[in-house]
């Protein structure tokens, strides 16, 4: 039982000395609040939701790292007869839950957004956008499945009342995040967008013991600031096919990294609003001062009208030991963009 609780108390430490970063994921532009406040509400349509399930190294661990974003925001357009493209703005809510290991660390985020897209070009569909989010967190891990030595009862159970110091184990902390996104459509074949974003701007301390009950381990464990950029060129090439190139960028702590790859779409012409989707990814991860190639991304895609569903699986490309070989994650999204009828309902004149 030494063994067991020298392990957990290794693990509370490496939740306070490893630097902290956030759930990440492969499909990035399907939490596209997560990824960018500016771009709450910039779509086509009236309402949007989307959500994004990751489920990582479910071959090599007993509970593997599972973490789940929704999203939903609507746009409001600013009244502007003079203008083909007018100015508008939108609000959003995003929730995101992340539980990993065997204590059942889980880290739950419940934030709002909003955004004001200025249209640059009275003919061009040209647009700058800022957004910001504030938003909470909730942290909490479980000691239900933890025993110390000093539980066992002489017998065969460890069934009493243990002598070792336990931080709370649930506590929160607020956070704040602003972005900009520019982008676009100099023809109805070719767009360009790109933006940027920093999250976690006052990097609140995410440690479970307070200054009070620290016993000497670490309690001032930042959420490092992070810096993203996002890049996406989407070109019409036919009626029924198009491709995008999409790449991403974030610096969070000592933590860098690059996913860069490439959708298609085919529009199946017999079934109108029907599309097949494909892409391939890379991932490559700054260690010891240079770029590595971590992982492999594969993508597929299905459209029907308005709904969108994706599927990816990561590849592990780096050189571990045979136990963690099989290192995969896959993810599932779902993004449904929609219309409501009576638009002075939801948004006020201006």
């Amino acid at each position: 039982m030494k063994l067991i609780a020298g392990v957990f108390c290794l693990f509370l430490m490496s939740c306070g000395l490893c630097t902290a970063q956030d759930t990440q994921y492969s499909q990035f532009y399907a939490a596209p609040l997560k990824l960018n406040p500016a771009l709450t509400a910039f779509f086509d349509g009236n309402f949007r939701l989307s959500g994004v399930n990751r489920d990582q190294w479910r071959r090599s661990l007993d509970k593997p790292i599972n973490s789940f974003t929704f999203n939903g925001d609507m746009r409001f357009v600013l009244k502007n007869r003079t203008n083909s493209n007018p100015d508008f703005w939108g609000a959003g809510i995003s929730f995101t839950t992340d539980r990993a290991g065997d204590f059942g660390l889980n880290t739950t985020n419940l934030s709002l957004s909003g955004a004001f897209h200025k249209a640059l070009d009275k003919t061009m569909d040209q647009y700058i956008s800022a957004g910001f989010q504030v938003g909470v967190f909730q942290r909490n891990l479980s000691y239900g499945n933890i025993l110390f030595q000093d539980q066992f009862d002489g017998v065969s159970t460890y069934s009493l009342p243990t002598g070792e110091f336990l931080p709370a184990n649930n506590f929160g902390y607020s956070d704040f995040s602003v972005g900009v996104h520019y982008s676009i459509t100099p023809s109805s074949s070719f767009k360009v967008a790109l933006g940027g974003a920093i999250h976690h701007i006052l990097e609140p301390n995410t440690s479970f013991y307070d200054d009070s009950q620290s016993g000497g381990v670490v309690t001032n464990v930042p959420l490092f600031r992070k810096y993203q950029a996002h890049l996406a060129i989407t070109n019409v090439v036919t009626e029924a096919f198009s491709y995008t190139p999409r790449a991403m960028f974030l610096n969070q702590g000592q933590h860098q990294q690059i996913l860069i790859g490439l959708n298609l779409r085919y529009e199946l012409l017999e079934s109108e609003g029907r599309a097949l989707q494909l892409g391939a990814w890379v991932r490559p991860v700054k260690e010891f001062d240079q770029y590595d190639i971590a992982a492999a991304v594969l993508m597929f895609g299905i459209e029907f009208n308005k709904l969108n569903i994706g599927f990816s699986y990561d590849t592990n490309l780096t050189d571990f030991s045979n136990q963690f070989s099989n290192l995969g994650s896959f993810e599932i999204s779902m993004r449904y963009i929609g219309e409501y009828q009576n638009d002075s309902f939801f948004c006020p004149e201006f």
